[in-house]
């Protein structure tokens, strides 16, 4: 896969986004920032909501522990997308940081 932000030259192209209308380099990485601490709540969340899933299965009836089961797989699926988002976003965070000029 391309780099995030060679990913995102070849949507710039494809859409005709020109400098009018997209973010300045420090606005990207200002949000790619937020975006990060965002999404790593929701990682925590799932986190406790997985906890809570298992949990409600100790010593519970079949139909509970089917729907816990349930929760638990979806939970698992969701925490496996959002770290795979998280590392995206710390590619794309990096990337903003070393394309910004320093100031001296």
């Amino acid at each position: 896969m391309d780099s995030p932000l060679d990913y995102d030259l070849k949507v710039i192209k494809e859409f005709g986004i020109d400098d009018k209308i997209d973010l300045a380099p420090s606005q990207k990485l200002g949000f790619s920032r937020t975006q990060f601490e965002e999404i790593q709540k929701f990682l925590w969340r799932e986190r406790m909501e997985l906890m809570m899933a298992e949990a409600q299965m100790v010593g519970a009836s079949e139909a509970v522990i089917a729907n816990a089961q349930t929760k638990v797989a979806e939970h698992r699926n969701n925490i496996r997308g959002i770290v795979a988002s998280l590392r995206l976003l710390a590619d794309l965070t990096h990337e903003l940081e070393t394309s910004l000029p320093t100031a001296e």
